[in-house]
């Protein structure tokens, strides 16, 4: 668990420094140029969230962090933001290659196989088990037809109108 707060902590650190040193203004201002509206605004956190795969605890605060400026910009609520940045990082390091969620799962397979006596590679053992991970491919799937659609339910439906509203009274005003 410690590893786990450092190494968080140490990449929070480092997003600091590239936001101070303008690196971050510079992401968000080529993909602002990508992004005009709301659907392709959460295409381009999704996206982002497949680049950025080596750790789900990295991967929300990095993308998190550069797309909400994107988000807020293009009115999308920061419900809306943080539930594809939530819903695509975890997934994408569970079935990635080279993560350091990986490093657990082949730990915890390697004890298994030891346990029943198999004669086989943890990593043999995960890359034939891809096939089951049922709710990582499921998820990524529902988050892109949620972008697609443009339909919101429940509390993210009234999350995305307010953001979508705030910024109409806001033009109204000026």
């Amino acid at each position: 668990h410690v590893t786990i707060i450092v190494f968080t902590m140490l990449i929070g650190g480092m997003v600091r420094i590239i936001t101070v040193n303008g690196g971050m203004q510079g992401v968000v201002n080529w993909l602002s140029r990508r992004a005009h509206g709301p659907r392709s605004g959460q295409l381009m956190t999704f996206l982002m969230d497949l680049c950025i795969f080596f750790d789900d605890y990295s991967n929300t605060l990095v993308v998190g962090n550069t797309m909400r400026p994107v988000a807020d910009k293009l009115k999308v609520s920061r419900e809306k933001l943080a539930y594809i940045v939530d819903s695509t990082s975890a997934p994408v390091v569970a079935v990635a290659f080279v993560t350091t969620w990986i490093g657990a799962e082949l730990s915890y397979i390697q004890d298994g196989i030891r346990a029943i006596g198999l004669e086989a590679s943890a990593y043999s053992v995960f890359f034939h088990s891809l096939v089951y991970s049922f709710y990582p491919f499921l998820t990524l799937g529902f988050v892109l037809m949620i972008i697609f659609s443009g339909r919101d339910f429940g509390p993210m439906l009234k999350a995305e109108r307010k953001a979508r509203n705030a910024s109409a009274m806001e033009i109204e005003m000026t």
